[in-house]
């Protein structure tokens, strides 16, 4: 359903910028033929135009990015709370004494839940890193602060590594 309304707004887009270059070009043939006011009227309404598809666009994308970091913030929400869960189980498993040789099922389980969240949040950092690409270029502040966010997660990643192979 997506693609079909990005298809629709491309088309939209697309029809804008047409309109806008027959305006140029209107203008251009005023401008050859003498007729200044002609030419003018036809420029500055190319030129609204022209600045109504941008402002669009760009509030098209800001939207998009506003969709993308509340789903990643509710990603990164969910991580939260399991890995506080998972902490809660490895601290209830060392209190009990549960040191052996061998891993018991809980400390499996554990490991095996660390591991995911591992893979959970590596996704969520190229998530991070796709999306400040993608808004380099038209929301500039927006990929900053982004940016900011994955490179302080490095030492999230290290603390979690540890935690795996302790477990």
């Amino acid at each position: 359903m997506e693609q079909e309304e990005n298809r629709e707004r491309m088309a939209d887009a697309r029809q804008q910028i047409e309109q806008g270059r027959e305006h140029v070009r209107q203008a251009s043939e005023s401008l050859a033929q003498g007729r200044l006011p002609q030419a003018l009227t036809e420029g500055a309404r190319a030129g609204r135009q022209l600045n109504d598809l941008r402002e669009e666009i760009r509030k098209g994308a800001a939207n998009r990015f506003t969709e993308e970091a509340t789903d990643m913030r509710n990603q990164a929400r969910r991580l939260s709370q399991d890995q506080q869960k998972l902490t809660e189980q490895l601290e209830t498993g060392n209190l009990a004494g549960q040191h052996s040789l061998r891993d018991s099922g809980e400390r499996k389980q554990v490991r095996d839940g660390l591991e995911q969240q591992e893979k959970r949040l590596d996704q969520l950092l190229e998530q991070l890193r796709r999306t400040v690409q993608d808004a380099e270029e038209s929301e500039p502040l927006l990929a900053k602060e982004l940016y900011d966010t994955v490179s302080g997660s490095q030492p999230c990643r290290s603390s979690a590594r540890r935690r795996i192979s302790s477990a």
